[in-house]
């Protein structure tokens, strides 16, 4: 597999990707996107700096993504990766690919001088939790989340 940076010309590759990921059983896919939001803030992802859009590729054919961001960390002064995303496309999980990428992720965190590089995922997805245990991720903290409270259109989100 080859793994580059996203750019403006794999916008249809990444969404498609993205909507994979809705797919998968264990995740809990929003029900009401709007998506000329959604486009537009694949858009400011794809221009910012702080954020890493790797993408793996056979033959020509997008079949991982890996979404990052790097965050500025007041508690220690070094920043922190977090990754957001990580997707392989059904017919190319369980051999290595995921690994590759994440792989991939936490070398350039350590180029951009991270000093945590973390994950977050739901509680009932048992294979993506193997899946980081697998590779050195522990779990050290509690995220206490709101969806509704802070959507600017006043719909709750269905969680």
């Amino acid at each position: 597999m080859r793994v580059r940076y996203a750019n403006d010309g794999d916008r249809e590759a990444i969404a498609k990707l993205i909507q994979q990921l809705g797919e998968t059983p264990s995740v809990t896919a929003p029900q009401d996107v709007d998506l000329d939001r959604w486009w537009n803030t694949l858009d400011l992802v794809l221009e910012s700096s702080e954020w890493v859009i790797l993408l793996g590729e056979e033959a020509g054919e997008a079949i991982g993504l890996l979404i990052m961001v790097i965050v500025p960390n007041l508690y220690d002064g070094w920043p922190r990766a977090e990754i957001t995303e990580l997707i392989v496309k059904e017919g190319h999980r369980r051999q290595g690919r995921g690994a590759e990428l994440v792989a991939r992720a936490e070398s350039e965190a350590r180029q951009r001088g991270c000093s945590e590089f973390e994950v977050s995922t739901e509680k009932e997805n048992v294979v993506a939790t193997g899946f980081y245990r697998k590779r050195r991720f522990q779990t050290e903290h509690l995220w206490i989340l709101t969806h509704n409270e802070l959507r600017p259109d006043g719909k709750l989100r269905n969680v």
